[in-house]
């Protein structure tokens, strides 16, 4: 009994195997060798350290060390050597979040919008580090480790000096201003007192309220009252002193950013140092101290405390914050899977490659039998 051409039968699958199963078997080991050459040829260990987020970084902020690490890396002072911690792309791929509460925990929460900020979500970031020996992928992630820390910790110092720059370069300009207006209104009213004093000479008896020349208008009065000349005297000295405490106030905010002109002065030769200073910070804390054994002003030593508190919050972060968890994990080249896939390939492109064949053989024929 003929079967249907257009139907494929139980008869054609076993001559189809019968004549196709060498080809694809060869593809097949083809593909096996190919995937483990590839494997232990290029294939990568991939080496992970946890770090704990004890220094509350966001996604943000993450965000921006990932762009600022590798410009760092790039400046000659912050490394010891040309490594590959200057490319951009390895740091996008390198950090990985960990986090605490996802959009499916934050259903199950009584106060799901409580927990959605960024420093409470992340409470640990995996450093990610590849290379094709196991030594070398351990290596380069603690390498790689040491640089997010101590980079973290450089770039929080940069910026805060620079912050202290930007802070005293906008205040002196307002500063100016204010001390100059204040020094006029304090010439004005010394005018102002001096001239009423020289009324209380002319008329020595006209102390009281017994009107006559003791009795002037106060110009700053809307209603135009007409006041003794020792009230008028008195309530000018009282304007006269405030306007005096004021400008002290503002001379010792001056000071006060003397101080911290004259910190980022003498930290800069520290800052250009960079990675390669590893008492970066001590250096930086020295300067403060050094600083509070020469000032005597309570202001400039709340200055200089507060730059102080800068610093060791800072410090704090390095040695505390991002602390390691346990030891370096490896994993090794994906051998079994590489070697699964590359198999699969192998038959699968030899079935085709049958199929392909076959069906050619069959157009072929069916070309032919009309001319016959």
């Amino acid at each position: 009994m003929q079967h249907d051409e257009d139907t494929i039968s139980l008869l054609d699958i076993v001559q189809f195997i019968q004549e196709s199963y060498k080809n694809i078997i060869l593809l097949g080991l083809g593909g096996l060798i190919a995937a483990l050459v590839f494997t232990f040829g290029l294939g990568q260990y991939t080496a992970t350290i946890t770090l704990l987020n004890s220094a509350e970084l966001d996604i943000p902020r993450i965000k921006y060390l990932q762009a600022a690490l590798p410009k760092l890396a790039q400046e000659g002072s912050n490394t010891a050597k040309d490594t590959f911690l200057d490319s951009e792309a390895l740091w996008k791929s390198a950090i990985r979040i960990n986090s605490l509460i996802g959009k499916s925990d934050a259903k199950d929460v009584l106060d799901p919008a409580s927990l959605k900020t960024d420093r409470f979500n992340i409470y640990a970031l995996e450093i990610i580090g590849k290379a094709r020996a196991k030594q070398s992928a351990q290596d380069r992630v603690q390498e790689m480790s040491n640089f997010f820390v101590n980079g973290t910790v450089y770039i929080d110092l940069r910026d805060l000096l620079r912050q202290y720059e930007l802070n005293v370069t906008t205040t002196n300009a307002k500063l100016g201003t204010k001390i100059l207006n204040a020094e006029v209104e304090l010439a004005y009213i010394d005018r102002r007192i001096n001239n009423l004093k020289q009324l209380q000479k002319q008329f020595p008896g006209s102390v009281g309220n017994q009107g006559g020349p003791s009795q002037l208008t106060d110009a700053k009065d809307g209603g135009a009252k007409f006041l003794p000349i020792m009230t008028q005297i008195i309530a000018a000295t009282a304007d006269q002193n405030n306007q005096k405490e004021l400008l002290q106030r503002y001379k010792e905010e001056a000071a006060q950013m003397r101080i911290y002109a004259l910190f980022i002065e003498k930290a800069k030769p520290s800052m250009d140092l960079g990675l390669t200073d590893p008492a970066l910070l001590s250096n930086l804390l020295e300067i403060v101290s050094q600083a509070k054994q020469e000032v005597s002003t309570n202001y400039e030593k709340v200055t200089l405390s507060t730059i102080e508190g800068d610093l060791k919050k800072i410090m704090g972060l390095k040695l505390y914050g991002l602390p390691q968890v346990g030891s370096v994990d490896v994993r090794y080249p994906p051998y079994l899977k590489n070697t699964a896939i590359g198999l699969f390939g192998g038959l699968l492109i030899g079935l085709l490659l049958g199929l392909g064949r076959r069906v050619l053989q069959r157009l072929r024929v069916e070309m032919k039998t009309p001319a016959q």
